[in-house]
C-alpha cells in the first residue's frame, strides 16, 4: 500500500523496505553520537535478552533520560521505529572462522 494523507517516508528508508527490511530505526532530527551509541547498543542488548523491538527502545530511552543530564529531549526522543515492534526471532549462533 501507499502513504495515507499527511504520512512521509524517505527515499531511503523506504528502499530499505523495499529490499525487505522489517523495521528500521529512525531519527527525526540530527542526534547526540554518545546518546545514538548509547541508545543502539542498550537497545541491541535489550532485544537479545527478549525485548520486542519496540520494548526495547523504550528501555534504552529511559535509560538516557535517567541519566545526569540526559533528560534533554534531545539526548532520547529523536528515536522512533517503523514497521511492527515484534519480538525478534532466534538466530543460530555463526561459527567463527
Amino acid at each position: 500500500g501507499g502513504l495515507a494523507a499527511g504520512e512521509s517516508l524517505s527515499t531511503l528508508a523506504r528502499s530499505f523496505f523495499y529490499s525487505g527490511a522489517r523495521g528500521l530505526l529512525l531519527t527525526h532530527w540530527y542526534v547526540n553520537d554518545i546518546a545514538a551509541a548509547r541508545t543502539g547498543a542498550v537497545m541491541l542488548l535489550n532485544m537479545r535478552n527478549g525485548d520486542s523491538s519496540a520494548e526495547a527502545l523504550q528501555k534504552a530511552q529511559l535509560g538516557i533520560y535517567r541519566l545526569r543530564g540526559g533528560s534533554h529531549p534531545a539526548f532520547w526522543a529523536p528515536f522512533a521505529l517503523m514497521g511492527p515492534g515484534q519480538a525478534p526471532r532466534a538466530v543460530a549462533p555463526q561459527a567463527s572462522l
